[in-house]
């Protein structure tokens, strides 16, 4: 039957310095952010790196916890599983079509 209160912080800054320093001037005790940019050489675009257009936070006040002095480097890259998904089915769908060909020739 306890309850406990605790605050939610949103917002985005232009980098992640500002984030985090945004963050901390109103006490946010546990957070994520997420930010979008290009991955490697390679010009694709995905969310990795630490800067953008724009660093989006959400952060708790009031739930006991602490902030890490700083996130953990960005190591890569993985795809969703629906990407996976994707793949497989257009994989399938082209050996479908390409035993139709066969089977009329």
């Amino acid at each position: 039957g306890e309850s406990r209160t605790f605050q939610t912080f949103y917002g985005a800054a232009s980098n992640l310095d500002g984030l985090l320093s945004a963050l901390g001037a109103v006490g946010v005790e546990v957070y994520t952010a997420a930010w979008c940019g290009t991955v490697g050489g390679t010009g694709a675009t995905a969310c990795a790196g630490k800067s953008g257009p724009a660093v989006f936070g959400y952060g708790f006040k009031g739930v006991g916890g602490t902030r890490p002095p700083e996130l953990p480097p960005v190591t890569g890259v993985v795809p969703e599983p629906s990407t996976y998904v994707m793949l497989a089915t257009g994989l399938l769908g082209l050996v479908g079509i390409s035993r139709r060909r066969r089977s009329t020739v």
